[in-house]
């Protein structure tokens, strides 16, 4: 038997306390469930698997249109009604989480980047297995190699030819590629790393420079490239000759 009071709340209390007394006990029991399935259900002490979550039915009049916090899920996934099958179904993510760690672990003093390793939670990256590697914080596709295919064999371009190259390029099975902008790539750096400053994912020379598609606003002849090296980034006219590489939103 659970005493939900005001630990689990009005909500918790309107899907599962059907007869109103405050607890969730047999009484309260979905059609074909157990108590311990009825009792499970508190929010924030979901324990099911996917296809026991998938498979298990509800009374629609209990929980039809009610949604179960993605924090109750330990995968970071959110579960939710589904009228025509009249049961709880997992819903997937959005592309990219967030604002990423900087990757930085290392403490200089109390307060620091080191000290809080803030940022986005969870498996960084995903090796799709074809030359690409998906950053799941960000939702961006990249090149596992930069310079393979997808970085242009290595060879510098100005800028303009940059985008021509990553607009027209057909790689890993797509075809819109572009060039990052400059926050696109500093996204991906490790501030834990150097020569080069990427996560050991990546095939990354450590001390060359990359095209950014961010122009200057100031001076529109320049644009805006990094170094591998520290991840340092600086402008450059655009008839320049640097490398670059693409990547793709997921």
């Amino acid at each position: 038997m659970t005493d939900f009071g005001r630990k689990a709340g009005d909500m918790a209390k309107a899907v599962y306390d059907t007869d109103d007394d405050g607890l969730v006990d047999d009484s309260d029991k979905l059609e074909g469930s157990s108590k311990a399935q009825v009792q499970d259900h508190v929010p924030k002490s979901h324990t099911h698997t996917e296809a026991q979550i998938t498979d298990l039915d509800h009374d629609a009049t209990k929980i039809q249109g009610k949604t179960v916090d993605d924090t109750d899920i330990g995968d970071g996934k959110a579960i939710t009604y589904q009228a025509s099958g009249d049961k709880l179904v997992y819903i997937d993510p959005p592309a990219g989480g967030g604002l990423p760690k900087t990757g930085q672990t290392t403490s200089y003093r109390d307060g620091d980047d080191g000290y809080y390793e803030a940022g986005w939670e969870g498996d960084r990256f995903t090796d799709n297995a074809d030359g690409t590697i998906t950053d799941n914080a960000t939702g961006l596709m990249w090149p596992q190699d930069f310079t393979g295919d997808g970085g242009n064999n290595g060879a510098s371009v100005n800028w303009e030819d940059a985008i021509d190259w990553a607009n027209a390029l057909s790689f890993a099975g797509h075809g819109d590629w572009k060039i990052p902008n400059l926050f696109e790539f500093v996204s991906v750096h490790d501030c834990g790393l150097s020569q080069p400053a990427f996560p050991a994912i990546f095939t990354v020379e450590g001390d060359t420079t990359y095209w950014t598609s961010t122009t200057q606003p100031n001076a529109t002849t320049d644009a805006h490239y990094v170094f591998t090296k520290n991840m340092r980034v600086a402008r450059v006219i655009k008839i320049a000759p640097f490398r670059v590489v693409c990547c793709r939103a997921v």
